[in-house]
């Protein structure tokens, strides 16, 4: 009995000593595995930052974007005051038209016209004030306050120079564009007393002409 006793004392030993083992070595596994965890986490939060350089090529690159779309969007506005520099010549070209068929002459101007180019740029709008609001209900302006964009009128006689005295059979609109010369139909026609009417493609204000 004595010798039974102390083999099965010896085996809840053996067993407890096998538990604390296993408990430990499970203790052991899980405090690695938390260590690695951590490790790795930093290791991949690392990985998400920007270095200096990085930044720096980032925001060189949204500068860059940020000019061109600035200056595409100055070409898109100029092109549309443009538009309407070549609509409001139309107008005044139709309130002419309504003009000389009610009076068979087109008004008088013999204020020379001034060649909106670079450097030689008119003072102010010379649009005859008779045609609104009967032909044309308010005369239009350029849209822009820059000095030297102007609408410009006058009358030519049938020698081509400037008509002070109707009747005057023909007449000459002048604007000045932005965005570069546009073709107008009339180029190097002399008229008012040899200024001649042509697309002005050297630097803006470039110049647009009508006739009758």
């Amino acid at each position: 009995m004595g010798v039974e006793k102390r083999i099965l004392g010896g085996g809840r030993e053996a067993c407890a000593l096998d538990r604390r083992r296993t408990t430990e070595d499970v203790i052991r596994f899980y405090k690695l595995k938390v260590i690695r965890i951590n490790m790795n986490s930093k290791q991949h939060g690392a990985r998400k930052g920007f270095t200096l350089i990085e930044l720096l090529v980032v925001i060189a690159i949204i500068g860059l974007l940020a000019s061109i779309i600035l200056a595409s969007l100055d070409s898109a506005r100029k092109k549309g005051r443009d538009a309407r520099r070549i609509a409001d010549m139309k107008q005044l070209q139709l309130a002419l038209e309504l003009y000389f068929d009610a009076s068979s002459t087109y008004p008088t101007g013999s204020t020379a016209i001034t060649v909106p180019t670079a450097g030689t740029s008119p003072s102010a709008q010379d649009i005859p004030a008779g045609l609104a609001p009967a032909y044309i209900s308010s005369i239009p302006t350029d849209p822009t306050s820059a000095t030297g964009y102007y609408y410009q009128y006058e009358g030519i006689t049938s020698g081509g120079g400037a008509c002070s005295t109707a009747p005057c059979p023909a007449y000459v609109l002048v604007a000045g564009l932005e965005s570069g010369a546009n073709s107008s139909g009339w180029v190097g026609t002399p008229v008012t007393g040899g200024v001649a009417c042509v697309n002005n493609s050297s630097a803006a204000p470039y110049m647009y002409c009508v006739h009758s």
